[in-house]
């Protein structure tokens, strides 16, 4: 007989990929900004979606970057040396881009233009669309999956515990 729903332990994995799924989301809505600006050009409405993102990115996407950097990373390194590295990577190349997203629209808000600055803006979104699509397809469909079945149950628990925790 299996165990009623309400003991059931949810699945950390699984709590991380539905945090990828809104994070898809808010990709599209930056995309969406950056395309309507390179068509349409400059839109106070596109670029508010840009700083709405930023602000998402500022806030939810550094705490789940945390807790996979503190509770998932050092699981990776133990079971998984060789793709330690590269999600690190991913990591990093994702903020140095969101940096350079954050500084240039803080330009433009602050009126300080130069004559690249909406173009930029808009290479830098697709980029930083690019980059986390890239990133959170590669942990949904490789690195989970393989951590899933790696994984001790204690180790489970730990990852879930954390995940808990810090929300």
């Amino acid at each position: 007989m299996k165990p009623p729903l309400s003991h059931v332990r949810p699945d950390p994995l699984e709590l991380l990929k539905k945090e990828h799924e809104e994070a898809m989301n808010h990709l599209q809505v930056l995309e969406n900004a950056a395309d309507s600006i390179k068509a349409n050009g400059f839109s106070a409405e596109a670029f508010e979606q840009i700083a709405e993102t930023i602000r998402w990115m500022n806030t939810e996407v550094r705490r789940h970057t945390k807790l996979e950097e503190q509770y998932l990373f050092p699981l990776i390194e133990h079971h998984m040396r060789n793709l330690a590295d590269q999600v690190k990577g991913d990591h990093q190349d994702m903020w140095d881009s969101f940096s350079d997203l954050l500084s240039t629209v803080k330009e433009v808000e602050e009126g300080r233009l130069h004559g690249t600055s909406i173009q930029t803006v808009v290479a830098i979104a697709r980029t930083i669309v690019e980059q986390m699509r890239g990133h959170i397809r590669r942990e949904n469909m490789i690195l989970y999956p393989a951590l899933k079945e790696l994984m001790t149950a204690q180790e489970s628990s730990a990852l879930l515990e954390g995940i808990q925790h810090d929300h």
